[in-house]
C-alpha cells in the first residue's frame, strides 16, 4: 500500500506540472496575438505617412521586425521588412533599402506569397530607375515574369507602366510605348478607372517627347475627363499641368492659362504650395511669352512666395519628426516593457518544464540504478564519442569529399564545353568556390581525426595554407618551434590554425610585410610581422580580429595584439 500511494502522489505531482506548463503556454499565445495586433497596425499605415517621416518612423519598424522575428510571427517579420527597405530607399541608403527588400522576398517566397514576390519586385526596380538602371531592370523583369506566369493581373498593371518608365529613361520609346499600351489595355479588360489615367498620362508624356502632339493631347484630355468623372480633383491639377506644359509648346497660350487657372484655384483653396508654386511659375512664362509682362512678373513673385511657404513648412515638418522621434522612444520604452514581461513569462515557462523534466529524469535514474554504474557509462560514453568521430571523419572524408569531387569534375567538364563568356564566368566561380569548400573539408576531418596531433601536423597545415595563397608580392614565412612532437587536443589544433589562417591572411591584405615569423613555443602561438602595422586604439575591428579573439576565449586563453609602424605581433598562450 506504501508503494501504491507514493505513485499516486507522483502521479498528482506531475498533473499539477504539466497543468502549470499549460498556463504558462496559454499566457505566452494571448501575448503573442496582442502583439501581431500592433505589428499588423504598423506595416499597413497609408504608404503617404510612411514617406512623411522615414527617419522617424525606422526605428520603430526595425524594433517590430524584431519584435515579430522573436514571437515567431514570420509574415509581420517580412512586410516589416518590405517597409524599412522603403523607408531606406527615401533616405538615399540604397545599399540597405536592398539589402532588407531581398531579405523581405525571400521570406514571402518561403512564405509562399507569390503574388507579393512578384509586385515587391516591380516596386523595388521601379525604386532603383535613378540609381542602377541595370539592376533596377532585372529586379522589374524578375517580377513581371513571375506575374506573368501565375496571371497576377493586379501587380502587372502597375509593372507594365513601370517598366515603360525605364525604357523612357534608356530613350528606348518602342519599348516604353508598348508596355505603356500593354499597362492601358490590362487596365481597359479589368476595369481600373483610378488607374487609366496614369498609363494615359505616361503615353502622353512619351507622345510629346516624341514630338507627336495630336496623340498626347488625345491621351492628356482622356486621362483629364475619367479624373473628371471620378471626381479625383488632385489628379485633374496633375493632368492640367501636363497640359499646360503641351499647349505652351505647341504655342496655345490661352488653352495653357485656363489649365492653369484651374490649378491655381484648386490649390490656393486646398493650400497645396507645391503644385500652387509650380503653376504659378508656369503661368508667368505663359504671360511673358504672351507679352503680358506685368502679370508674368506678379505670377513670378507669388511662385517665389509659396516656394518660401514650403520652407517654413519643411521648418514645421521638422518639428512634427522630433514629436514622432519622442513620441516612437516613448513607444520603444513599452515595448522594452513588454518584452521583459515575455521574458519573465518564459522564463517561467523553461522553470516549470525544466522541473518536470527533471522528475521525469530522475525517476528514469533511479529505475536505472542497478543497471547503470557510473564509471562504465563514462568509459562508454568515450569510447562512443571516439567512434562516432572517426566515423563523422571517415563519412565526410568519404561520402561527402567524394561528391564535391564530383560536382567539381561536372563544373570543369561544363566550363571546357560552354561558349558563353558569362556564364563560363560564373561556373568558373562557383568551381573555385566548390575547390575552397573541399579544402574546409579537410582542415576540418584533420582536426577531428583520431590520431594525436602535434606541433608538427599544424606548421605543416599552416604551410599548406600559405602556400595556397595566390599573391604575385606574397611575404616570406620562417618558423621556430621549441618541441615539434608536442601533442595538441583536435579542438586546439584546429582553433590554433585557425588563428594563423586569420593572421596571414590579414597580413597579406592590409600590411605589406615581407617576412613573417610564427613561433611556436611554450605553450605560445606567436605571429609577428614587419609591415606598416596600425593604430589599435582608432582602428575598428573586423570579422577577422573579432574571430581570432572568439577562437582564444574559446580555448580560455590569453589573447595580446600589440601594433606599431614596424609591424604587428599576435601572441596566443595556450
Amino acid at each position: 500500500m506504501d508503494y501504491i500511494e507514493m505513485m499516486r502522489r507522483n502521479h498528482i505531482r506531475l498533473f499539477c506540472l504539466f497543468l502549470a506548463v499549460y498556463l504558462s503556454i496559454f499566457k505566452c499565445g494571448f501575448s503573442c496575438a496582442q502583439s501581431r495586433q500592433q505589428i499588423d497596425s504598423l506595416n499597413h499605415i497609408p504608404f503617404e505617412q510612411k514617406i512623411k517621416n522615414p527617419k522617424s518612423l525606422l526605428p520603430t519598424y526595425l524594433t517590430f521586425a524584431d519584435k515579430a522575428k522573436q514571437t515567431g510571427y514570420t509574415l509581420g517579420e517580412m512586410e516589416a521588412y518590405e517597409n524599412i527597405s522603403l523607408l531606406y530607399y527615401y533616405l538615399g541608403k540604397y545599399d540597405l533599402e536592398l539589402e532588407y527588400a531581398l531579405r523581405s522576398i525571400k521570406g514571402f517566397l518561403e512564405l509562399n506569397k507569390l503574388e507579393k514576390v512578384a509586385r515587391f519586385y516591380g516596386e523595388l526596380g521601379y525604386r532603383m530607375k535613378r540609381h542602377d538602371i541595370k539592376k533596377a531592370e532585372f529586379y522589374m523583369l524578375t517580377g513581371m515574369q513571375m506575374a506573368e506566369k501565375y496571371k497576377f493581373q493586379t501587380p502587372l498593371m502597375g509593372i507594365y507602366d513601370n517598366y515603360g518608365v525605364l525604357k523612357e529613361l534608356q530613350n528606348q520609346y518602342d519599348s516604353a510605348y508598348y508596355y505603356y499600351n500593354k499597362g492601358l489595355k490590362l487596365k481597359r479588360e479589368k476595369n481600373d478607372i483610378p488607374g487609366l489615367p496614369y498609363s494615359l498620362n505616361n503615353l502622353g508624356g512619351l507622345m510629346i517627347i516624341q514630338k507627336n502632339y495630336v496623340e498626347a493631347n488625345q491621351y492628356l484630355t482622356e486621362a483629364l475627363e475619367i479624373r473628371e468623372k471620378i471626381g479625383d480633383s488632385l489628379g485633374m491639377c496633375e493632368s492640367n499641368l501636363i497640359l499646360a506644359d503641351l499647349n505652351l509648346i505647341q504655342h496655345k497660350y490661352a488653352e495653357a492659362f485656363d489649365n492653369l487657372n484651374f490649378v491655381i484655384a484648386y490649390t490656393s483653396k486646398h493650400s497645396i504650395s507645391n503644385l500652387l508654386s509650380n503653376a504659378y511659375q508656369k503661368r508667368a512664362v505663359v504671360n511673358e511669352k504672351s507679352g503680358d509682362l506685368s502679370n508674368a512678373l506678379k505670377d513670378e513673385r507669388l511662385s517665389r512666395q509659396f516656394k518660401d511657404s514650403l520652407s517654413q513648412q519643411s521648418m514645421r515638418d521638422k518639428v512634427a519628426e522630433l514629436q514622432v522621434l519622442f513620441d516612437t522612444q516613448e513607444k520603444e520604452k513599452e515595448l522594452l516593457k513588454e518584452k521583459a514581461k515575455n521574458e519573465a513569462i518564459k522564463t517561467r515557462f523553461y522553470a516549470t518544464f525544466g522541473i518536470a523534466v527533471a522528475l521525469a529524469l530522475l525517476l528514469f535514474i533511479v529505475w536505472q540504478r542497478q543497471k547503470l554504474k557510473l564509471k562504465r557509462k563514462e568509459l562508454e560514453t568515450l569510447n562512443r564519442l571516439n567512434n562516432e568521430r572517426n566515423r563523422i571523419a571517415r563519412d565526410l572524408h568519404d561520402n561527402l569529399g567524394a561528391e564535391l569531387t564530383i560536382v567539381t569534375s561536372k563544373l570543369d567538364t561544363k566550363i571546357f564545353k560552354t561558349e558563353i563568356q558569362k556564364e563560363r564566368e560564373e561556373l568558373e566561380q562557383i568551381s573555385k568556390q566548390t575547390r575552397n569548400a573541399s579544402i574546409v573539408l579537410r582542415e576540418t576531418v584533420w582536426s577531428i581525426k583520431s590520431e594525436k596531433l602535434t606541433i608538427s601536423s599544424l606548421r605543416y597545415k599552416i604551410e599548406e595554407f600559405y602556400n595556397r595563397l595566390e599573391n604575385p608580392n606574397i611575404f616570406s614565412l620562417n618558423f621556430q618551434m621549441s618541441n615539434e612532437d608536442v601533442e595538441l587536443g583536435p579542438l586546439l589544433a584546429l582553433n590554433l590554425f585557425r588563428i594563423a589562417q586569420e593572421a596571414l591572411t590579414n597580413i597579406l591584405k592590409y600590411a605589406d610585410a615581407k617576412h613573417v615569423n610564427i613561433d611556436i613555443s611554450n605553450k605560445i602561438l606567436k605571429i609577428s610581422d614587419d609591415g606598416k602595422g596600425f593604430d589599435i586604439e582608432k582602428v575598428k575591428k573586423g570579422y577577422g580580429l573579432n574571430n581570432m579573439e572568439s577562437r582564444a576565449k574559446e580555448m580560455n586563453s590569453s589573447y595580446s595584439i600589440l601594433s606599431s609602424e614596424t609591424g604587428t605581433e599576435i601572441k596566443v598562450m595556450f
